[in-house]
């Protein structure tokens, strides 16, 4: 049996209204699969969803949220990277962690002009590399019910993304700090004013 859209709006119009991916900003070309991995991690492992067959749909049991907001401390005044799912937070507990993290990139030099490009495609040299580093910290922000360990889940929020990046971005390493750091949406603008 096939429904139109208005039907299956009308049979389960809870389902339609319900944005579980609540925001997201990230690099096309670069942080699909991250997001990808983060939310198998996310479903499987630290809310794992359950078949409800009589909704057609899936369920966590309980409202959670998580929010990862990635930026460099130097010259990027907005988070390079967001992910954010979950579902509505009121009536949960709020946490942020912190988790100071060092890039190393390994790059092309960046030429100063065209005439230096032109001049190494004639000899046919190659292209001189470089392994740029770059410190920033990444946040995570939980929105968890009575019984979660905030502490525990960012711990495994952390784990996932590390790894995520590890497996994916294949021109980097990031060395990071394996512990968040449990601060404040205070703590986080005094230091930011910093910056």
């Amino acid at each position: 049996m096939s429904l139109s859209l208005e039907e299956l709006k009308a049979r389960f119009g809870e389902m339609f209204s319900k944005k579980f991916i609540k925001d997201s900003d990230f690099d096309m070309e670069m942080d699909p699969e991250i997001n990808t991995r983060l939310i198998y991690a996310i479903i499987t492992e630290i809310f794992p969803l359950t078949y409800l067959p009589k909704k057609w749909t899936f369920s966590a049991n309980h409202p959670w949220r998580i929010r990862i907001e990635d930026r460099h401390y130097l010259g990027e005044p907005d988070p390079h990277y967001v992910f954010d799912m979950g579902e509505p937070e009121s009536g949960l507990h709020y946490s942020v962690f912190k988790v100071p993290y060092l890039d190393f990139h390994s790059r092309a030099i960046e030429k100063d002009d065209e005439k230096k490009e032109e001049e190494n495609k004639k000899k046919e040299e190659k292209v001189p590399v470089e392994i740029h580093e770059n410190p920033g910290r990444w946040l995570i922000k939980l929105w968890l019910p009575d019984g979660y360990n905030a502490a525990e889940i960012a711990y495994k929020i952390n784990f996932a993304y590390s790894e995520a990046m590890r497996a994916t971005l294949k021109d980097y390493a990031i060395a990071h700090a394996e512990m968040p750091i449990r601060t404040s949406d205070e703590e986080i603008e005094e230091e930011e004013k910093g910056l």
